[in-house]
């Protein structure tokens, strides 16, 4: 810094430097700041924040020290509810989950998290990559007191020392904690507990009546998170609007959790962003978030579970209920839904044997034609108790209102299928919280998963041979992705680019039209290696 220059706001950008200006060297996933330095001092720039090991200053003179906080009182100043309210455990959802989830970037580069709101009076955190806005912007008071960590406003002098940028990050990313201007000894807790983990925590204090404003919430998702936070916990009562607002800033695989406390209207949720952005969302009627964790079961097929398999008729499908069939501990009861007997044909000729094998109660049923209020009223009756995981694999958003209310307490709603992002369906989020009920969805393979697909389908347990509908040359792949545009088939297509000119057929036409593979096929409908030899030959 340049004497006891006064700081009239904050860049990170060097090109947006403006004469005043403290900048703040950050290194992101493409760019250096520490390259830009010279540019951001000759736009009139008069402090740096930068990494000594980048600028060749000392190390002990790059720590920011605490701001309005005496130096013998490492902790942020209680700014509690009274002693007389209760207090929630407050750390708890951290301890869960000790390192803040990673946000496209590689474990040793800066990760990012989101935290929560008070209790009586709530507040919200949320963690990540920090950007800058001003903050009677957000609607978070301007005038309040700095605390460690605290960023401070344009228009606020930073005294000697002070962490005074918003957009300052960490080694160990930058937690958000947003707390109602009357204070909570909560938020005090997660300051402390962030900074532990080495993250860079930023204090900000709103009026009761702004507390909730989704507005302020998406605004502080461009300053500091513009990839998304990657975990938000919201305590108190938050509106449908505000949920909607934080599950919309969420990174991908990020995760929102929250407590409820009444019974909350619908909340519109974008379900394409569930699949297709990992998304996680939990809820608790405690005041202990850890409660939204502890209680919510995870995704495995447990001994005795109910599964609903809903679009179940292409290869997915087919994939799906080979897997729960043939696991040592299968599910009580399967029910397979397809709208298209044909498809239905397949996985009954598949399934019955396993089942009637494994003593597991298999149930079929055709829902063409029928309107969404009967089909949920069969699939109640089919299992009156309700489902503890539904597969939901039809990419249709009226698929998930659909079978959402199915699901039994602490039952497992999974996104499996492609819904287009943007598409927005109103989900009771009350359920959630009441009988910790899980919604999630996947999309896409880690290297790991893919691992661990090639060693189940090498064991056998994934009978991906099984679930081959047709077979083509390359010269038929632009008819095989129109076909799959059309669910021509049942099953994946295989494409042979070594036989460019092999028409595409499915496996039950090879008897007209390949007769000598066709002998080949299991029980005249499953591919196999012999099959594929006499194809290489042909």
């Amino acid at each position: 810094a340049q004497g006891d220059a006064e700081i009239s706001g904050i860049c990170v950008d060097s090109r947006k430097v403006q004469p005043g200006d403290l900048f703040v060297a950050i290194v992101g996933r493409t760019h250096d700041g520490h390259r830009f330095i010279e540019d951001a001092l000759a736009r009139g720039a008069v402090a740096i924040i930068a990494d000594s090991r980048s600028v060749g200053v000392p190390a002990d003179e790059t720590q920011p020290r605490s701001v309005g906080v005496p130096a013998d009182d490492a902790q942020p100043r209680s700014v509690g509810v009274p002693a007389d309210e209760p207090q929630p455990r407050s750390v708890g959802v951290l301890a869960d989950d000790a390192q803040p989830r990673t946000v496209g970037v590689p474990a040793d580069e800066t990760k990012t998290v989101a935290s929560a709101s008070p209790p009586t009076e709530p507040a919200w955190t949320g963690m990540s990559k920090p950007q800058g806005i001003s903050a009677d912007e957000s609607g978070l008071d301007r005038n309040v007191q700095a605390t460690e960590g605290t960023c401070l406003d344009r228009n606020v002098q930073a005294t000697e020392g002070a962490c005074s940028d918003r957009n300052v990050q960490a080694t160990g990313g930058v937690a958000v904690i947003v707390v109602d201007s009357r204070g909570n000894s909560l938020a005090d807790e997660f300051l402390h507990t962030a900074q532990q983990l080495g993250m860079h925590t930023v204090r900000l204090e709103a009026s009761a009546e702004r507390l909730y404003d989704p507005i302020s919430l998406r605004r502080l998702r461009e300053t500091y998170a513009p990839d998304g936070f990657t975990d938000i916990l919201i305590f108190g009562d938050p509106t449908p609007a505000l949920l909607e607002t934080a599950a919309d800033a969420l990174s991908y695989g990020g995760a929102l959790s929250f407590t409820c406390h009444h019974k909350l209207n619908a909340v519109p949720t974008d379900v394409g962003r569930l699949h297709y952005d990992r998304l996680q969302i939990t809820s608790t009627t405690s005041w202990d978030i850890t409660d939204a964790y502890r209680h919510t079961r995870d995704t495995a097929l447990r001994k005795g579970d109910r599964l609903l398999l809903f679009g179940a008729g292409g290869a997915m499908g087919q994939m799906q209920l080979f897997y729960a069939l043939t696991r040592p501990e299968p599910p009580a009861q399967i029910v397979v839904v397809d709208r298209h007997p044909e498809r239905l044909a397949p996985l009954q000729a598949m399934g019955t044997p396993l089942a009637q094998a494994g003593g597991v109660e298999l149930q079929f049923y055709c829902n063409a034609d029928a309107e969404p209020e009967a089909q949920r009223a069969h699939l109640r009756a089919l299992c009156p108790y309700g489902y503890d995981q539904v597969m939901l694999l039809a990419s249709d958003p009226n698929a998930v209102a659909l079978t959402y209310p199915l699901l039994t307490d602490g039952g497992v709603l999974n996104l499996f299928a492609g819904i287009p992002k943007g598409q927005r369906v109103e989900l009771d989020w009350t359920l959630l919280a009441s009988r910790h009920m899980r919604l999630l969805g996947s999309s896409g393979s880690t290297m790991d998963d893919i691992a661990e697909c090639l060693r189940l389908v090498a064991e056998g347990a994934l009978p991906a041979r099984k679930v081959i509908g047709a077979i083509g040359g390359l010269n038929a792949l632009p008819d095989a992705l129109r076909a799959v545009q059309a669910h021509r088939y049942p099953g994946k297509i295989v494409i042979f680019p070594q036989l460019p000119d092999l028409p595409l057929m499915g496996l039950n036409e090879l008897a007209a039209q390949l007769p000598q593979v066709y002998a080949h096929l299991e029980d005249g409908r499953y591919w196999t290696q012999a099959a594929e030899r006499a194809l290489g030959l042909h």
